[in-house]
C-alpha cells in the first residue's frame, strides 16, 4: 500500500508508525485506503511514535541523535516557518527570544535551516528559531520526520503538538508550563464565556456579545453541515444559545485509540485573551477525511478573516470579498 523499504524498521526514539498499517485498518473498515491521510490524526488518531508537546512561545532546543548504523537520515520539520541556525554555536539564536518580527535578512555566521542530514552515530543540537509554532507563532501540529521518503513511509516520523491553551488533562494529559513562563498560558474556555469579553484584532477593541458572537466564533470554523461519506467540507457543529458544540465523539474503536465520551458532543473551546480556538478542536473519526478551514484559506489562528474571493455564489460569478471594518 505504501511502498515502504524495510516497514517499521525505521523509528523515532525507538518507536514506528508505518503508512501500511494505517491504510490497512481504512482499507479493511472501508474498502479504500487515501494515502495522502497517511499523517493525520483526525483519520487515524496520533501515532504511537512520539508526541513532543510544548505551549505556543515556549523556547525549544532538540537533540538530534543518529542511533542506527546503516544509513543517514534527513531531519526535517514541517510548517514553513520553522527553522534553525546550521551552526547554532557560532552566534546568539535568539531561541528563547520569542517572534522577532524584522530579523536581520543577512546572519552573522550561520545559515538557517529547515532540514539537518545525519549520519551513524553522529547527533545535531538544534535550536528553533522563534520558539513553539515557529515564526509564524501559530498552534497547531507540526511534522516531525526523516526526508527519505521510504524512511517515513517505513514509520519513521512524529508530532510536535504547539498548544495555545492550559493543558490540565485529558487527550494526551497534563503539560506543566515552563518554571519561568508561569501564569501565561490561559485556561481554555467556552464560547458562552467569550461573551463580555474583548478581544483585539490588527490594532481595534472588538467587545464580543450574544449579537456578534455568531460572527466571531462561525468564521473560524468550516461551513456547518452533516459529512456524507468522505466529505470534508463541512463539520457537523452545533450552536445552543452562545454555546457552540462540536461534532459528536466518535463510537468507533481501534488499536491505540478510544473516546471516553463516544456520541456525546463536547463543547468547543477557545482561548480567553484572543477569542481564537482552543487547540486541537477536532478529535479523531477513523477513516474521515479533517474538514477544512473556512472558506478553503488560511488557518484561522494566523487569521481569522476571509482572504482572497468569496465562494461562487450559485448561477453567478465569483464575487471579491470585502474587508470588514474588524480587519481595517
Amino acid at each position: 500500500m505504501s511502498g515502504a523499504y524495510k516497514p517499521g524498521g525505521r523509528a523515532l526514539n525507538y518507536r514506528s508508525e508505518p503508512f501500511m498499517n494505517r491504510l490497512q485498518l481504512q482499507s479493511e473498515r472501508f474498502d479504500f485506503a487515501d494515502q495522502s491521510m497517511a499523517y493525520s490524526s483526525y483519520t487515524f488518531g496520533d501515532p504511537a511514535t512520539p508526541i513532543a508537546r510544548s505551549y505556543l512561545g515556549d523556547p525549544v532546543k532538540t537533540r538530534v541523535v543518529h542511533g542506527g548504523s546503516e544509513v543517514f537520515h534527513v531531519h526535517h520539520t514541517h510548517g514553513g516557518a520553522i527553522r534553525w541556525r546550521r551552526q547554532p554555536g557560532t552566534e546568539d539564536t535568539d531561541f528563547d527570544a520569542g517572534l522577532v518580527k524584522y530579523p536581520p535578512l543577512k546572519t552573522d555566521a550561520s545559515t538557517r535551516l529547515d532540514s539537518q542530514s545525519i549520519g551513524p552515530s553522529q547527533s545535531y543540537d538544534l535550536e528553533s528559531e522563534c520558539g513553539s509554532g515557529g515564526c509564524q507563532q501559530s498552534p497547531g501540529d507540526y511534522l516531525v520526520h526523516c526526508h527519505v521518503a521510504h524512511h517515513y513511509l517505513a514509520g519513521m516520523w512524529m508530532i510536535w503538538r504547539v498548544h495555545n491553551t492550559l493543558q490540565a488533562g485529558g487527550g494526551t494529559g497534563a503539560l506543566q508550563e515552563l518554571p519561568d513562563r508561569s501564569g501565561t498560558i490561559a485556561k481554555a474556555v467556552t464560547s458562552e464565556a467569550l461573551v463580555g469579553r474583548s478581544m483585539e484584532w490588527k490594532g481595534e477593541r472588538i467587545e464580543i456579545t450574544s449579537e456578534n458572537l455568531g460572527d466571531w466564533v462561525e468564521r473560524q470554523l468550516p461551513p456547518r453541515g452533516l459529512p456524507k461519506g468522505y466529505d470534508a467540507s463541512v463539520l457537523n457543529w452545533h450552536r445552543q444559545g452562545d454555546l457552540y458544540l462540536n461534532e459528536p465523539e466518535t463510537q468507533e474503536t481501534w488499536p491505540g485509540f478510544e473516546s471516553e465520551t463516544p456520541g456525546m458532543r463536547l463543547p468547543i473551546l477557545f482561548e480567553p485573551t484572543t477569542g481564537k480556538l482552543a487547540y486541537p478542536f477536532l478529535r479523531p473519526h477513523l477513516g474521515k477525511r479533517p474538514p477544512f478551514a473556512p472558506n478553503h484559506g488560511p488557518a484561522p489562528f494566523l487569521s481569522p478573516e476571509q482572504q482572497g474571493r468569496a465562494p461562487p455564489q450559485p448561477g453567478g460569478k465569483p464575487v471579491q470579498s470585502r474587508p470588514r471594518s474588524i480587519a481595517s
